[in-house]
């Protein structure tokens, strides 16, 4: 494994764990803040934004991909 390597894959991992704790920090804002009804569709349009880049780091850490179905 080379420095340039294992810095890539740190890079990745604080991403992954900064969306992830941006989507709870979201979600639970979402309950405590009434949201205005004019801005209500803007947030829930980004919120799904959110957790779509959720479920995109959950297939990337615990899915499986074409690499690990040849082996």
């Amino acid at each position: 494994m080379t420095f340039a390597t294992r810095n890539i894959g740190a890079a990745r991992a604080g991403l992954a764990i900064l969306i992830v704790f941006t989507n709870g920090v979201t979600l639970a804002a979402m309950l405590a803040v009434d949201i205005p009804a004019a801005n209500k569709d803007i947030v829930l349009l980004l919120v799904g934004g959110l957790v779509n880049l959720t479920g995109i780091v959950g297939g990337y850490y615990f899915g499986s991909n074409s690499q690990r179905k040849t082996q």
